[in-house]
């Protein structure tokens, strides 16, 4: 027989885990992207969204007509509400609004991720080597590992031949004393007969260990009971029968021993599993339920089932990898996944409501705006193309507008605009046409207008035209004048008269 290794775990774990990975609770308003794009109350954990936005963190936009669809790093409508990486939007191919990541967040536009987080891969699991098992076929042996062909035999060997130990259990009489039985050769007869009957070579062993003999009598013959443990090893030459178990079964209740030994049952005929072999066998492997007779020697690396999310069917909740020789669930980190089960989502990306985490994005504001404290993006000043706040302090680049002349060389390095004539610039840096006293007759006292980018070249034009309107009155005024003096006092007052009716006074700044 082999001789017996040592069994039960006797080296440290195959990798080392950290403990306790569970989040410890905090103020959600600490994380600055918790309210995508709205303001965060401390006292409440709540968002205060901003016009067009909604969500309960304000992560909707309403600019986007698929209801939920947010606004990725490039500012496009990302119906999936998934972005991968680069925080670009994650959509299948379909369209269909279903974002899949791999396990290093790429986008998988098929949606079709494999068990090693691979998309559009073929691998069925990752082994305790770490090994991605790939293929139709491929299948873990005994010992946990990889097997490509799936051919696994009856003793849990990949690839292997399915010549494995047998153990069987028999209840039997005996004619005289075990030692003395044996002495005289019973048993090896018995051995040789049962070899023959199974049609084993020599290099099959067969060992018999007889326990609890008790004597008494049966047909005026004084024979021990006893219970003989049978240990079949496979040999190098003969191959065992397809339906080994049965056929020995059967040789151990029928083959003749002689009048030594009578045969009452079999109770247990089972495949075995022998330690030192340097084959690991079905049973050899340690798990939780056999650490004091599993078989390290031969199976090196240990099988500890990992934590289960409730509702989860899937090795951690379909996030992550289970490392069975530790017990503990490897997340996919790159989706944004953590925790024992691999179902809470890292700092950083947030939960969809369907058991999934998708990254926070928040959408860049378009040029010409900026990102104001509640999550808007209100216009930069005019002063400004791009801009960080309102002020034309907060210019990132001047005004390019060809009306507005630019001028950067102020000491505070505010960019200043210079206006078009007839136009006035403001505190505000707005340039701006303002008339004074009362106005066509229904307009009065004085007013402001904003000159947008339309009529800020006209602005010139107005003020030119107003000029003529003036010198024409003026010139009315002077002939009035003349035509009074030849006719009296009358005509000059009618003349002043009418240009009291007129009423307008502009002024062009």
């Amino acid at each position: 027989c082999a001789a017996e290794m040592p069994r039960g775990p006797r080296r440290a774990p195959a990798v080392t885990a950290p403990c306790n990975r569970q989040k410890c609770p905090g103020n959600k308003c600490d994380d600055p992207l918790y309210c995508i794009t709205g303001v965060c109350a401390p006292a409440t954990e709540t968002c205060t969204c901003p016009q067009g936005y909604a969500g309960t963190r304000c992560e909707t936009s309403f600019e986007c007509p698929v209801p939920g669809a947010i606004k990725d790093a490039a500012n496009a409508c990302c119906n999936s509400g998934v972005v991968d990486g680069n925080n670009l939007c994650c959509d299948d191919a379909t369209g269909s609004g279903i974002g899949v990541l791999d396990g290093e967040g790429n986008c998988c536009p098929s949606g079709q991720v494999d068990g090693c987080g691979v998309c559009d891969g073929t691998g069925k699991f990752v082994d305790p080597r770490g090994v991605c098992c790939k293929g139709a076929t491929a299948a873990r042996d005994a010992g946990g590992l990889c097997c490509v062909s799936g051919d696994i035999d009856d003793c849990g060997v990949c690839d292997g031949d399915s010549n494995c130990a047998y153990d069987a259990t028999l209840s039997v009489d005996l004619s005289g004393d075990p030692d003395d039985l044996a002495s005289e050769g019973v048993f090896d007869n018995w051995i040789e007969a049962l070899r023959a009957a199974l049609g084993l070579d020599a290099t099959w062993d067969i060992s018999l260990q007889v326990e609890g003999s008790r004597r008494r009598e049966l047909s005026g013959r004084a024979l021990a009971a006893a219970q003989i443990k049978a240990r079949i090893l496979p040999g190098s030459g003969t191959q065992a029968e397809p339906d080994f178990a049965n056929s020995l079964a059967s040789a151990l209740e029928t083959t003749d021993a002689g009048d030594a030994i009578d045969v009452d049952s079999v109770s247990e005929v089972e495949r075995a599993a022998i330690c030192g072999n340097s084959i690991c066998e079905t049973g050899e492997r340690c798990t939780a339920q056999n650490e004091l007779t599993c078989c390290v020697a031969d199976c090196p690396y240990p099988q500890f089932q990992c934590p289960e999310a409730e509702g989860q069917t899937s090795d951690c909740g379909g996030h992550g990898i289970c490392d069975e020789t530790a017990g503990v669930c490897e997340c996919f980190s790159a989706q944004g996944y953590e925790g024992e089960t691999c179902t809470q989502c890292a700092v950083g990306y947030r939960p969809r409501g369907d058991g999934r985490c998708t990254r926070d994005v928040r959408a860049p504001c378009v040029p010409g705006r900026y990102r104001a404290e509640d999550g808007s993006c209100p216009k930069c000043n005019k002063a400004c193309d791009t801009c960080t706040g309102p002020t034309a302090a907060d210019c990132v680049e001047c005004s390019s507008d060809p009306e507005y002349a630019r001028d950067t060389g102020d000491e505070d390095g505010e960019c200043k605009i210079v206006c078009a004539a007839g136009l006035t610039r403001t505190a505000t840096g707005e340039c701006v046409r303002i008339i004074t006293g009362p106005g066509a007759g229904q307009q009065t006292g004085n007013f402001t207008r904003n000159i947008d980018e339309s009529d800020a070249g006209t602005g010139a034009r107005e003020s030119i035209a107003a000029l003529a309107v003036i010198g024409i009155i003026g010139f009315l005024a002077y002939m009035g004048f003349q035509l009074g003096g030849s006719s009296g006092g009358k005509k000059k007052s009618s003349g002043g008269s009418a240009a009291a009716e007129t009423g307008v006074e502009m002024t062009a700044q």
